[in-house]
């Protein structure tokens, strides 16, 4: 299991160590790194993996019957629900977290939750966002960026 220690997030906001919490999503889940499946995708292939990273948390947490999809597939259920022209699918173009969301709701019928984190803004109310998911959902959580993405 990875966990989230919110305790320096909550120091930084001038709490007491005491009120800090180790929290973090339950069960199993496969790591997908830059090229898995035969793909070269450094520079590219950050959110995909980071996606199918979380949908292998769906399949063995929860026992959803989908396949793992390719990079290459993921932009294909893109473009079939509408979000990609049909010129998206066999390219190197990145994937964000509202993308990955709507693979995730597509294949899980869940739907997804984004939260707006202005830069270097992660405040108690975020925090708290954080830890109550945690608490209650259970489930990863993808933070990303222009640049990057994190599974906690």
């Amino acid at each position: 299991m990875l966990t989230l220690c919110l305790g320096m997030c909550i120091e930084a906001l001038g709490k007491d160590q005491e009120e800090c919490s180790i929290v973090g999503f339950e069960g199993s889940c496969y790591y997908y790194h830059y090229g898995a499946q035969g793909v070269d995708d450094h520079g590219w292939g950050c959110g995909y993996r980071t996606l199918q990273t979380i949908l292998s948390w769906y399949k063995l947490t929860k026992s959803y019957l989908f396949d793992i999809p390719t990079l290459f597939e993921v932009q294909n259920i893109l473009y079939e629900i509408g979000d990609k022209p049909q010129i998206f699918v066999g390219s190197h173009d990145w994937i964000g977290t509202y993308e990955c969301g709507l693979v995730i709701q597509y294949l899980t019928k869940h739907d997804f939750r984004l939260i707006h984190i202005d830069k270097g803004n992660f405040t108690e109310k975020v925090v708290r966002l954080l830890v109550d998911h945690f608490q209650t959902q259970r489930s990863p959580v993808m933070l990303g960026n222009q640049r990057l993405f994190l599974i906690l």
